[in-house]
């Protein structure tokens, strides 16, 4: 079974909450979804430091479409 789009973000945001972000905020931005990696989803945070800027470009987590399994994006 193929997880979908809300289940992706579900396991995405889980993941992060569970993370020592020592006093970073990692904040949901929404899912991607590329046709390269038909396998995944892309799950997209913005990252803001302790004193509550927003850092330069997102963080992109990959939650694999099978398994539900959730990584950080590592480029090919």
């Amino acid at each position: 079974m193929s997880i979908s789009k809300e289940r992706a973000q579900e396991l995405a945001i889980e993941h992060v909450s569970q993370l020592d972000l020592r006093g970073y905020r990692y904040e949901f931005v929404g899912i991607s979804f590329d046709e390269k990696w038909p396998n995944e989803w892309g799950a997209v945070f913005d990252v803001f430091t302790p004193n509550g800027n927003l850092m330069d470009g997102p963080v992109v987590f990959v939650v694999e479409k099978e398994t539900g399994i959730v990584r950080g994006f590592e480029p090919s």
